[in-house]
């Protein structure tokens, strides 16, 4: 196959996603009903999926940002007070898992802000991705390659930013789509366990209201789930169509 070939059948193969995904964007925001306070479902459950979407980025950006922070200083002022101190506080919020962690918090504060569940589980999940972070680095600095940059007179900082973050990559992006999938089913697992506002946007208040309309009215709920499988379906492809056609394309030329 040609280059000029396999660029117009990926562009009608991305065409076709696209299509499809504008398409069950429409399906979702015309599906008729309104919940007991006036909203469209459609719009609410996309509204509660993009808000569940952007709590999850901004755990991942708090917790690993702190983390390699931490990493970073303790490696560079070699304190190993400070790694032990990490590692027993890692310990001491591990032994407890943390969903009963941000729901004795929740439990706690009398007025329960749409944060505090959020804070509670950066606070708690911080320590142990710490951990994590600092033993990979550790691990990477005793690499061949690292030892000879110091050999060579390579600074601290030097060799943070040119050999070992570049070479961390391999545990943070895992890390990072971990914490993110955590954070969306803490944050709606207050709202399933009924702890939160029914006006609450996150999927577990959500999944809690669409049981009880799903008694009155189970064809509307039926074509909104089948909406949102479609969406999602489509999201994958989407996804995975750009590396599926760039190895396809090397192994042709």
């Amino acid at each position: 196959m040609s280059q000029l070939e396999w660029f117009e059948l990926n562009s009608l193969s991305d065409m076709r996603v696209t299509a499809g995904l504008w398409l069950t964007f429409l399906l979702a925001l015309l599906v008729p009903g309104s919940d007991e306070f006036g909203r469209s479902i459609g719009v609410t459950t996309l509204q509660a999926l993009a808000l569940s979407s952007i709590k999850g980025v901004a755990i991942v950006v708090v917790v690993v940002g702190v983390a390699i922070l931490l990493s970073l200083a303790a490696f560079v002022l070699e304190g190993k007070s400070f790694e032990r101190g990490v590692r027993f506080v890692a310990d001491l919020f591990d032994a407890i898992p943390s969903l009963l962690w941000v729901l004795v918090v929740v439990v706690v504060v009398i007025q329960p802000r749409h944060l505090v569940p959020l804070l509670a589980f950066a606070i708690v999940a911080t320590p142990s991705v710490t951990r994590l972070v600092m033993t990979e680095l550790n691990r990477i600095s005793r690499l061949d390659f690292v030892v000879a940059a110091r050999c060579l007179g390579v600074s601290k900082m030097g060799i943070v930013f040119r050999h070992i973050l570049p070479n961390s990559t391999a545990l943070l992006r895992p890390l990072a789509l971990q914490i993110v999938g955590s954070g969306i089913a803490v944050d709606g697992a207050i709202g399933l366990l009924g702890v939160g506002n029914r006006t609450d946007l996150n999927l577990g208040t959500l999944l809690v209201r669409g049981k009880e309309q799903f008694l009155f009215s189970p064809t509307l709920i039926s074509l909104a789930l089948l909406a949102y499988l479609v969406l999602f379906a489509t999201l994958f492809q989407l996804l995975g169509k750009h590396p599926m056609s760039s190895r396809t394309h090397r192994q042709n030329s």
